[in-house]
């Protein structure tokens, strides 16, 4: 996805004919990839109705759920078709079928569309499973044994929840700390219970976690470290203590620390990475894992539910195949990104242009510092606000000359309005946790950092 303009972005928001025309595609999760189109309307044995193809049948019921939730009278029915299922909803359900698709990030890869398409074998996604397995544990120093693999990372994220809501039922969770957009939506959506929303992550929102857990207990905790877009540290030894005193297991998205950065799991009972960012680096396959603590009480409870849930959805093994390979130069990759991106952090911090800027370096980064495996790794996403943002920001943004999208991790330079894109049409209430709408978040690649610190500097004057 390619978003060069401001005026883009706002047309895929408002979603806007000719902006979406021109859209071919995009992030799996926010676009169906033109494969798995093609694949549903070929399989879709009912005219009347539209069709999503989802690789396994408890992926199809869960996003059957997702609808019915919301519409519970919609005609919805799930329908096994070359190895796979598809979801039939009428069209007046479209739009929600896309959203559940978005947040659940289970449905059918295009690579596994394309080989259905093509009558190619399926290949045994076994053997690229357990490399990937290998390989996250030498990154991340824990145990392959206790690492489960997801088609995306928000399908991880919702194996996480699901497993926490049939250890604890009837409870509701917290978000510590201001997440990526879906996370939160996750929470909320997926839950009869209202979610507690802690968007600062500082000192005194513990307190009142503190207090809102002693007279009512969690099924769980969700949290970041550092957080997207704000790169946040919340404090984990502080909230560990909570933790096992209340008590409730955290599940830690550690996406940016990229694997390599930081030594935070032992703080979590899961841990989350979305394996389409760093691990892959190139934006070119989708996956996700969740890491689990042997060292925590509900692990054995834990170890069985997210083993039932790696088996009820299915990774491709093409999509499988093609993260190992590109995983094998993660440390290289990683260091140079970290180098860059705190180059750029600097130049920002000193531009008078800037109004101000988010990196750990300088966002809680005696906090960072604590749980940083090295010095100076901190990492390669940062955001910033531009003096004047309502005059100045869509000007940069439209000169900035640089790949424009919503991903991150990758050995190219990728920008966003980050808040313009997840909170488009919640952007007072995003505001009124401290993520400005004008703010713009950096994914820094691995090109030279002076080639993109010219390029900001041009786009800034």
């Amino acid at each position: 996805m390619c978003l060069p303009r401001w005026e883009d972005v706002i047309g895929y928001e408002e979603r806007d004919p000719a902006t979406l025309h021109a859209l071919q595609l995009g992030y799996p999760r926010f676009l169906i990839h033109p494969y798995v189109q093609q694949l549903a309307n070929r399989l879709n044995p009912d005219p009347d109705r539209h069709a999503l193809p989802f690789p396994t049948e408890a992926s199809a019921t869960h996003h059957r759920t997702y609808l019915l939730k919301h519409q519970p009278d919609l005609p919805i029915d799930i329908v096994p078709s070359h190895s796979i299922h598809l979801v039939l909803f009428p069209p007046t359900a479209a739009a929600l079928a896309k959203q559940g698709w978005q947040l659940l990030g289970e449905g059918l890869s295009s690579r596994h569309a394309e080989a259905l398409l093509n009558q190619d074998p399926i290949p045994n996604p076994h053997p690229p499973a357990d490399q990937i397995r290998h390989q996250l544990a030498t990154y991340t120093q824990t145990d392959a044994r206790n690492i489960y693999l997801f088609p995306s990372g928000m399908a991880a994220l919702h194996a996480a929840l699901s497993a926490l809501q049939t250890l604890h039922p009837g409870l509701g969770f917290a978000q510590f700390g201001f997440p990526y957009g879906d996370t939160l939506k996750l929470l909320e959506q997926l839950n009869k219970t209202p979610t507690r929303f802690y968007p600062y992550g500082d000192h005194q929102d513990l307190n009142h976690l503190k207090a809102d857990t002693t007279a009512q207990p969690i099924a769980g905790l969700f949290t970041e470290f550092p957080s997207n877009p704000l790169l946040a540290s919340v404090d984990l030894q502080p909230l560990r203590t909570l933790a096992d005193t209340q008590p409730f297991p955290i599940v830690l998205d550690e996406t940016l620390a990229a694997c390599l950065n930081l030594n935070i799991h032992p703080f979590a009972d899961i841990s989350a990475i979305s394996l389409t960012k760093y691990f892959s680096g190139e934006g070119d396959a989708m996956g996700g894992a969740l890491l689990l603590n042997p060292d925590r009480p509900h692990y054995p409870a834990l170890q069985t539910l997210l083993q039932q849930a790696e088996q009820q959805t299915y990774c491709f093994g093409p999509d499988l195949q093609q993260l190992h390979e590109n995983a094998h130069d993660l440390p290289q990759r990683v260091e140079a990104i970290n180098r860059n991106a705190l180059q750029i952090a600097e130049f920002l911090e000193e531009h008078p242009a800037i109004e101000h800027v988010w990196h750990p370096s300088l966002t809680d980064h005696e906090t960072y510092d604590r749980y940083a495996r090295h010095e100076n790794s901190y990492g390669g996403v940062l955001s910033f606000t531009l003096e004047f943002p309502e005059e100045n920001t869509i000007p940069f943004y439209d000169h900035f000359n640089v790949c424009k999208g919503p991903n991150l991790g990758t050995t190219y330079t990728l920008c966003c309005p980050f808040i313009m894109l997840a909170h488009y049409h919640e952007l007072d209430w995003a505001e009124d946790a401290g993520a400005s709408r004008w703010l713009i978040r950096l994914s820094i690649g691995t090109e030279p950092a002076a080639e993109i610190i010219d390029r900001l500097e041009r786009a800034l004057t």
